[in-house]
């Protein structure tokens, strides 16, 4: 590129345009003039090529100086233009300059020879003014620049003087506004605890020049505190001395808020995990403990979550440590796991624990796991017991029903036998040899009832009883039994306990009890007897689903004997289980207990350490004076008959003849049906020509006490007598309760039948 000043030259005088062509490029040789005759030459070059300066002649055909000078500016307002005329007018010179000519020059003698004078000073003097106008516009852009920031900078930015004065201030906080602090401290505006403060604190910027990062709470107009952060920087003057601060601040009050907000959130989930009732953990792959609450740690014994975390793997934790490999694998494949599995204390004892794991993955990619972990090894036990109650209520529900169809057997041989025995002569062997078959009988039927009683299905006379006298009677009784080398020892409370219970049953719960616990002892022994109150707490009550919060009496039987292994403390209550020598016992005695207390809507629970000893804890509800206590029909002492007619209905053939033969003798005129059905529709066709109804429980068709409802629709004052071997639906309470006369238990004696007949018929004559 030509470092040479390149001009270009409009003037429509081409003698003109060569002397000053020659003289700037010849003579002078700094320049490089192109030339333009007219206005279409000229815009041409001006478009096309680049100049440092345009000469223009005053007088153009066509194109005068001032339109040139137009041209110049619409295509670049910065090119310099001297405009060059033969004509000495100082109007048009002063115009020309006004209208923003760089020169103007008139032509004389010599003018050619100060022309590059002048071209030279043109050109230095537009640099001059395009220097000015840059930095003009550079400083207007910064103000802008600044304008924009300060309006819209969250930042709070003030200057005050060396005695702490407020001479500029912008964005200013705490509901104050600029007029409010410009010439004032800030004792003028913030709390006297607040000014002194900050003022200790810029006296000893100014003082040692140094800048200070601050982080203060300043309490606004309203009363609220606000946050600011920032920090003061001492200000020099012009000879470098510190006239005062300047101070750069940010209002970060939502940011404190947000993140004592979080510190309290963290707090509270911080109580949370603390006080849960549940362990909460986290452990790397390998079981290292990351974190472990309270509660996990009390939950296996440690002192604290870094004893716990100590122990190296949370494998440690569990009764089999192999197994958590199979919990990873788990968890790794699905993400979660729930499920039960057995753990081990610090002290070795084991708990079953339900856990719920998932894996989470942190930012970096690694992977933890995260658990609840849950005590169930009371929800255990109390499942072991449910099992143990179901299980039982199974066999019941099987010895019931076989107790139903042995009864019917049964009541069939004492029946025909207590007729044989009236038809025999006494004294002969006949007569002795059936009344030993009638003893057999009555021997099975008290057997039969041990069963029932079992299953809980036996017939339940009750009435509020002393406990305290029964208790005792029992233990005097018992001192007679009991071999001489074990001690009985009582603890009965003086505090007269009342219970509604059947006192037979209570009797043989406690015989049955003690005599189990003299079995257990080989040698000399104890055994101690106890009755006392106790309260049962809705805590207490959550192991012994069956019962319900309130007072109960507690009577325990204890031994030293040779106690029950833990394999056997599961099934001791289960009918014919018995470790004993064939001589020392059926296998019944505990079964017939747990049906007795629960009959009489108790509990019952064993605990035993083998070579040490067993304890029986039976928990029966006290008596409530509002219960009621069923009276038994009143019955005659004499075996009287009669002549009124009597409709007898069993689906037992056997059971009908044995029963009709009975009751014939005594004078009665019976009928018999086999079918609950048939026996509806013969009383329906013929009401009035019954006195009584017998009927069975258990029938095909319909049921005793259905018929029963029945044949009352259709003639309300007609007796009924209800038999049962046992029945899930009517014992003796139920039975009155549904409106039956008379409730018999299978097998029925003679004597019992006879009494009931005709205490039923004369108490319904009594009615009419």
């Amino acid at each position: 590129m030509s470092d040479k000043i390149r001009i270009l030259y409009i003037d429509d005088y081409e003698l003109d345009r060569e002397l000053v062509k020659d003289a700037l490029e010849k003579e002078h040789g700094g320049f490089e003039v192109m030339e333009a005759a007219d206005k279409p030459e000229f815009e041409a070059l001006l478009k096309t090529q680049e100049f440092d300066l345009v000469l223009s002649d005053f007088n153009i055909a066509g194109f005068e100086g001032l339109q040139v000078l137009e041209a110049v500016r619409a295509y670049d307002p910065r090119l310099p233009v001297i405009i060059v005329t033969g004509t000495g007018s100082e109007e048009i010179a002063v115009m020309a300059l006004k209208q923003g000519v760089s020169d103007y020059v008139i032509k004389r003698p010599k003018h050619i020879q100060r022309l590059p004078q002048t071209i030279f000073a043109a050109i230095e003097k537009q640099k001059l003014q395009d220097q000015h106008q840059d930095a003009e516009i550079s400083l207007k852009e910064s103000e802008e620049r600044f304008r924009a920031i300060s309006m819209n900078t969250p930042d709070h930015i003030l200057i005050q003087d060396k005695d702490l004065r407020y001479v500029w201030v912008l964005n200013p906080q705490l509901g104050l506004t600029e007029e409010d602090m410009v010439g004032k401290t800030d004792f003028d505006f913030l709390s006297k605890e607040d000014a002194t403060a900050l003022t200790k604190i810029k006296k000893r910027i100014l003082a040692t020049g140094k800048k200070e990062f601050l982080k203060v709470p300043l309490v606004s107009r309203n009363g609220e505190t606000q946050y600011f952060e920032g920090s003061y920087i001492p200000k020099h003057d012009h000879g470098g001395k510190i006239d005062g601060l300047i101070g750069y601040f940010r209002n970060v009050t939502d940011r404190v808020k947000s993140e004592q907000a979080l510190k309290d959130s963290e707090k509270k989930y911080r109580t949370i995990l603390e006080n849960v009732l549940v362990g909460v953990y986290q452990v790397s792959l390998d079981g290292k403990f990351l974190f472990a609450n309270k509660k996990m740690t009390e939950m296996f014994g440690y002192s604290s979550p870094d004893e716990l975390e100590a122990i190296g793997s949370i494998a440690e934790l569990y009764a089999r440590p192999e197994e958590r490999d199979n919990v990873v694998e788990k968890v790794l494949g699905k993400g979660f796991v729930h499920d039960e599995y057995e753990f081990r204390r610090k002290d070795g004892q084991h708990i079953w624990v339900r856990l719920h794991i998932r894996k989470t993955e942190k930012k970096e990619g690694k992977i933890i796991l995260e658990g609840l972990i849950e005590d169930i090894s009371e929800l255990k036990k109390m499942e072991i017991q449910l099992q143990q109650t179901q299980r039982l209520e199974s066999i019941g529900t099987l010895a019931g029903g076989i107790a139903h169809d042995f009864n019917n057997i049964l009541s069939a041989v004492i029946g025909f036998t207590e007729l044989s025995i009236d038809d025999v002569e006494p004294g002969t062997l006949l007569h002795n040899n059936l009344t030993e078959v009638l003893l057999a009988g009555k021997r099975a039927k008290d057997l039969v009832k041990q069963i029932m009683t079992f299953s809980r299905k036996g017939e339940q006379e009750k009435k509020p009883i002393q406990l305290n006298p029964l208790v005792l009677e029992a233990v005097r009784m018992l001192r007679s039994m009991i071999p001489t080398n074990i001690e009985i020892k009582e603890q009965v409370s003086n505090e007269m306990l009342m219970i509604n219970a059947n006192p037979s049953q209570i009797n043989q719960v406690i015989l049955n009890l003690v005599t189990n616990a003299s079995h257990a002892i080989k040698e000399n022994g104890i055994i101690e007897i106890g009755l006392q109150e106790i309260i049962l707490d809705e805590n207490i009550i959550s192991q012994y689903p069956d019962l319900l919060p309130g007072k109960y009496a507690e009577i325990f039987v204890s031994d030293n004997g040779c106690g029950i292994t833990k394999e056997n403390l599961n099934v001791v209550f289960d009918p014919y289980f018995t470790t004993k020598d064939p001589d020392k016992g059926t296998g019944l005695g505990l079964a017939v207990v747990h049906g007795i207390v629960k009959i009489h809507s108790g509990h019952i629970t064993v605990f035993s350490e083998v070579g040490k000893g067993t304890t029986f804890h039976v928990y029966l509800p006290l008596y409530r004076q509002q219960s009621l206590l069923l009276k038994s029909t009143p019955q005659s002492e004499l075996l009287t008959g009669g002549t009124e007619r009597i409709l007898l209905v069993d689906d037992e053939p056997s059971i009908v003849k044995m029963q009709k033969l009975m009751i014939q003798r005594l004078g009665y005129t019976v009928a018999t049906q086999n079918s609950s059905m048939e026996a509806l529709e013969s009383f329906r066709a013929d009401p009035g020509s019954f006195d009584l109804i017998i009927t069975d429980m258990t029938m095909p068709g319909m049921t005793g006490d259905r018929l029963a409802a029945e044949v009352k629709k259709i003639r309300p004052d007609i007796p009924v007598i209800l038999c049962t071997g046992f029945s899930e639906k009517v014992n003796l309470k139920t039975a009155k309760d549904i409106m039956i006369d008379g409730f018999l238990m299978k097998p029925v004696d003679k004597e019992k039948m006879v009494k009931m007949i005709r205490n039923v018929l004369d108490e319904a004559k009594k009615k009419d």
